[in-house]
């Protein structure tokens, strides 16, 4: 059970700071639900711009920036 509890944080430190934040126009609202749709900060890289622009509350203008950061 304490394991289970320091990983839960070390997840939620995780969430709280990661590459997103760099990115023009990511929120932290924003950041949450790309991370919940795609699971890692790598994924979102990854991802294509259609598919960023899909995510609720991203849209083209946010998807095409998170898409330029990430040397798309």
């Amino acid at each position: 059970r304490v394991a289970n509890g320091y990983h839960q944080l070390l997840m939620k430190r995780r969430m709280e700071e990661s590459e997103l934040d760099e990115v023009p126009g990511v929120s932290a609202v924003r950041k949450r639900a790309l991370l919940r749709e795609f699971g890692s900060v790598e994924n979102v890289a990854k991802a294509s711009v259609e598919a960023l622009a899909k995510v609720e509350g991203v849209g083209e203008k946010i998807a095409r920036a998170i898409g330029d950061y990430f040397g798309r």
